[in-house]
């Protein structure tokens, strides 16, 4: 039986060995598996993948194409609105106006969609480690250069989120010890950027792993009341945020 353990906040003692070079070895790796699961599900030989083909052209022409990616958005919506348990297969299915089968070729189950979607937003996540620069810039100022990417991708992505953190535990056992490691690898390196900014005097000398929880946790919890496309604008809630942020420095 799996232990509950908080989302995005598995830190370890000490200094991490990890680089953002082996971070997205790791991610590319996850990527691979799931690919390769994917492609075992279509079929093993061509006739599967014909077949595969022939049953997704002939829905019928009101029918909307179904595309994974589409598949795990709405999916990810309509956990976040009706909860994962109670939306089923044909819930999804019926928003691109198909049987629940012809989900089953992109997808085993439900918990295949569910465990899809939480490694879509560690992609999600660890993609923006990537995108931070470290040449010419210091541990602070990438450290909240993360921050700010964090906050922008929960506020762009609430529904994917909110699977993300409130469901890991309903997916496959492979699966979810892959997505923790990663989670734990994207939270050391935020710890070790603090710890370095801490070293520097350019934040608060406090334990790293406190200072990520807790800033991760403001930041995971935007899902939960701020809505895109409202009075305020998801650049204006990341400035806000981080002008928050600069005047606790202070």
């Amino acid at each position: 039986m799996r232990s509950f353990s908080m989302p995005a906040i598995l830190l370890a003692q000490g200094r991490s060995e990890l680089t953002f070079g082996k971070v997205g070895l790791c991610r590319r790796a996850l990527v691979h598996r799931r690919a390769s699961s994917q492609a075992n599900m279509v079929g093993k030989d061509e006739g599967a993948s014909v077949a595969r083909s022939n049953t997704t052209e002939s829905a019928g022409t009101n029918r909307t194409p179904i595309v994974a990616e589409s598949v795990l958005v709405e999916a990810a919506q309509r956990f976040l609105e009706n909860g994962y348990h109670r939306t089923r297969m044909q819930d999804i299915a019926e928003t691109f106006g198909v049987t629940h089968a012809a989900l089953y070729y992109h997808f085993q189950n439900k918990q295949d969609i569910l465990a899809q979607i939480n490694i879509r937003a560690i992609e999600g996540l660890l993609e923006g480690v990537e995108e931070v620069p470290s040449e010419g810039h210091s541990p602070a100022d990438r450290f909240l250069a993360l921050i700010r990417r964090h906050m922008q991708y929960v506020a762009q992505n609430p529904a994917l989120v909110a699977t993300f953190l409130e469901h890991d535990l309903e997916i496959p056992e492979a699966e979810y010890r892959e997505i923790t490691k990663l989670r734990k690898q994207y939270t050391d390196i935020l710890a070790n950027l603090y710890d370095e900014a801490a070293r520097d005097g350019d934040v608060p000398a406090i334990n790293p792993t406190v200072a990520v929880s807790l800033l991760l946790g403001a930041c995971n919890w935007i899902y939960r009341w701020y809505t895109p496309g409202g009075e305020i604008t998801v650049d204006e809630l990341v400035d806000q945020g981080m002008a928050l942020l600069g005047r606790i420095q202070e």
